[in-house]
């Protein structure tokens, strides 16, 4: 009884904490386990011996309720069965088929946090070169502002700049929604310039000229801006010049207008961000770099 009693208490021993909890009265198995003959859920269930000596098992549910005239699969010891489980799933987990499929899926992730970074830092400095050169503007982030509230500005501007990633061999979801909704209420007579980004095969530009391209009266400035994955060197002195093309196109189009009287221009040091009015608030932030007040410095 002594050498039958010691062997039962190995499996805490070689599994550690596990198999303390395994022997515990913990089903690991509560909802996963199905039965092989008349497919009901499996329960946990305890008896005891005569010996005093408690034993765990595995019941089908309806021969647990309603007798094995219903189902006469027997009970399954518990240790066993979880065990093998256990065993089982980790062998199929750490197989190298398994952990390379899981190293691709992160890869694929971290490639792809990375393209929607290195877009939004694209449109950021055409966007600081825009207000360099003294062109309001206004971003928006369609993955986090709603499409009606874009839709709304969009109507307010003569020129507009759309930047996306490529996403499933298309528009990434929200710009797509957006531009969708554009086309749907038949906004006209704007000028367009559309930055692309795609690590492999970038083709949201494209995608995005077919939906603009039947509203009446818009037309695309310059080619469109493609980048793979990341900024190339290169490419930051063709955001330059992009930029410089658009801010002149924006002041050709723009009516002559008289500076009201009093009014002043303050310049954000950090970005080139641009702020008009009779004086900055001291609690002002530059609404593309988050840059206080203490930034900003009066031209005139």
């Amino acid at each position: 009884m002594r050498k039958r009693t010691k062997n039962r208490k190995r499996p805490t021993a070689r599994w550690g904490a596990a198999g303390a909890a395994l022997l515990a009265g913990v089903y690991l198995l509560t909802t996963k386990l199905f039965c092989g003959k008349c497919g009901t859920l499996m329960g946990g269930e305890s008896g005891t011996s005569h010996m005093g000596n408690t034993y765990y098992y595995y019941k089908c549910g309806k021969a647990k309720r309603h007798g094995k005239a219903h189902c006469d699969l027997k009970a399954i010891r518990k240790e066993p069965l979880e065990r093998f489980v256990v065993e089982t799933a980790i062998k199929v987990i750490f197989s190298d088929e398994i952990i390379e499929r899981l190293i691709d899926l992160i890869m694929e992730a971290q490639q792809q946090a990375s393209v929607y970074g290195n877009t939004e830092n694209a449109a950021n400095i055409l966007a600081c070169r825009l207000s360099e050169r003294g062109v309001r503007v206004q971003m928006f982030d369609t993955s986090v502002t709603p499409t009606s509230y874009i839709l709304s500005a969009a109507f307010r501007y003569s020129h507009l700049v759309f930047a996306a990633t490529t996403y499933n061999a298309g528009v990434f979801i929200t710009m797509e929604e957006l531009l969708h909704d554009i086309a749907a209420h038949n906004l006209q007579n704007r000028r367009v310039v559309l930055l692309e980004n795609g690590s492999w095969a970038p083709a949201s530009g494209k995608e995005m000229q077919k939906i603009l391209q039947p509203l009446k009266g818009w037309q695309q400035m310059e080619d469109t801006f493609t980048i793979r994955s990341a900024l190339r060197e290169d490419q930051t002195m063709q955001l330059e010049r992009l930029a410089a093309t658009l801010a002149a196109d924006v002041q050709a189009a723009a009516p002559a207008e008289e500076k009201p009287e009093g009014q002043h221009r303050y310049v954000c040091k950090v970005c080139g961000y641009v702020y008009e009015g009779d004086s900055l608030p001291e609690d002002y932030k530059c609404p593309l770099c988050g840059a206080g007040a203490e930034y900003f410095k009066q031209e005139s």
